[in-house]
């Protein structure tokens, strides 16, 4: 009996360690599944946040205003953005999670920037659109005006001339 009792306790001790060794391989792939999650939503979140910075760069490109600063601390955030595709792709889900943040904060920074200089280069877009318009209503009013005036010293010029003539009588020759 006592064998048995014995072979009883190794078997469970057995059975112990063949458990928690497969639940510890098991924590293992759900941890890297975890780190690998982690590291392709930090990726998304920094391609999206790359990508919105990318547009309005453009817009500002569009309106005339000057880019270049933000264009390279765009590349350098797209470079922070490629490294960390590259260290996703070998494994290493912490260094891509770091440089995907890294690439997030460069083009949230520039997303500021931009987004003030934008929201400037609107207004005054929106100042000079009024004062061209108020320049064109002003043009027309004093077209109009001078055109006023205009005819009104011809008018009396003329009714002058047709006053100050004479008719010239004719004679009936029947």
């Amino acid at each position: 009996m006592m064998t048995l009792a014995l072979s009883v306790s190794k078997l469970g001790f057995v059975a112990f360690a063949i458990l928690l060794l497969a639940s510890s391989s098991l924590v293992t792939v759900t941890i890297a599944e975890s780190g690998q999650d982690g590291a392709t939503s930090a990726l998304k979140n920094a391609e999206v946040s790359v990508a919105s910075t990318y547009q309005t760069v453009l817009e500002l490109e569009k309106l005339g205003a000057n880019v270049s600063d933000s264009l390279s601390q765009l590349n350098d955030a797209a470079g922070y953005l490629a490294h960390a595709h590259v260290a996703l792709s070998l494994g290493d889900f912490d260094e891509a999670i770091g440089l995907a943040n890294l690439a997030y904060n460069a083009s949230n920074a520039i997303k500021g920037k931009t987004d003030e200089l934008l929201h400037e280069v609107s207004r005054a877009e929106g100042t000079a659109a009024l004062l061209r318009i108020s320049g064109s209503i002003l043009g027309i009013a004093v077209l109009g005006i001078a055109s006023f005036f205009a005819w009104r010293a011809f008018g009396r010029r003329y009714r002058k001339r047709i006053l100050g003539m004479k008719p010239e009588v004719v004679q009936n020759e029947s």
